[in-house]
């Protein structure tokens, strides 16, 4: 018999990794937030509905945006759809759905393209990746939403802009046009690799965990002086297992592979 999640602590595990991004102890969290400050990272803004702050997306053209299907699934007629990013923001005409997302699926095709009403000039935009030798390289992840630093496994802070760096590590999901559709990264401790789960155990310095309000944002790498978006942020999960014996560190964060979803891309764009 499989052992039982007492019912106080899930909803204490979910509470947390369902709105919030983790951060490196022995790290001052202003490292993270002057990276997300930095203005190749403007690209990354906020999406609201009704009001309300949802999650996180990417802006690809001067009025076109990326986002994961989860983050908008519940109103994709686009009313009352907002995004922002920093002192700009526009409504949304259009939304467009990958046709095979399913809030019940496994999180598999989960990424939408938002048009907009007007357009957000002055941003620097990424170029969408279209190469296959992520694994390895290291990456730049950024998105909104409140975070815990990893050792105050149950204090969160208000809601800010962060952005950090991981090893993508593997990939896997179903394929898209030959293409296996996730990236997949883990939050590496500091000091010790026995929480390893995937690829390197060495973290990077500003080694960081996304969920909650980062859904929706972007992870980048940057080639020959260009940043490329690989990646809009599915979210975490949390292993039980793994959590009592290392709380964050051995999480995994997965990521809708932008390379996958070139061609449903372009059409969405039509």
């Amino acid at each position: 018999m499989k052992p039982r999640i007492p019912l106080l602590l899930f909803l204490t595990l979910w509470g947390v990794f369902s709105v919030s991004g983790v951060v490196r102890p022995d790290t001052d969290i202003e490292k993270y937030t002057s990276l997300a400050s930095e203005e190749f990272l403007d690209c990354v803004g906020k999406v609201y509905i009704k009001g309300k702050f949802i999650g996180s997306c990417v802006l690809i053209d001067s009025n076109r945006v990326l986002t994961a299907a989860h983050v908008v699934d519940k109103n994709s007629s686009s009313v009352d759809i907002i995004v922002k990013f920093k002192d700009k923001a526009s409504s949304v005409s259009r939304v467009a759905i990958h046709s095979m997302y399913s809030s019940t699926g496994m999180g598999m095709y989960d990424i939408a393209l938002l048009q907009l009403k007007s357009k957000i000039n002055s941003v620097e935009l990424p170029e969408l990746n279209s190469s296959t030798d992520e694994v390895g390289k290291k990456a730049i992840g950024a998105g909104y939403g409140a975070f815990i630093i990893a050792d105050k496994k149950h204090k969160t802070r208000n809601s800010r802009k962060i952005a950090g760096n991981n090893i993508i590590d593997s990939v896997g999901g179903v394929e898209v046009n030959g293409i296996a559709s996730k990236l997949f990264c883990d939050f590496d401790a500091p000091d010790t690799k026995t929480c390893n789960r995937l690829g390197s155990a060495s973290p990077c310095d500003l080694e960081y965990l996304t969920a909650g309000g980062d859904s929706g944002g972007g992870l980048f790498i940057q080639r020959k002086g260009k940043l490329l978006l690989v990646g809009i942020t599915r979210g975490g999960g949390i292993n039980y297992n793994t959590f009592l014996k290392c709380g964050y560190y051995g999480q995994v964060m997965e990521h809708t592979r932008v390379a996958a979803f070139i061609s449903w891309i372009e059409a969405a764009c039509k």
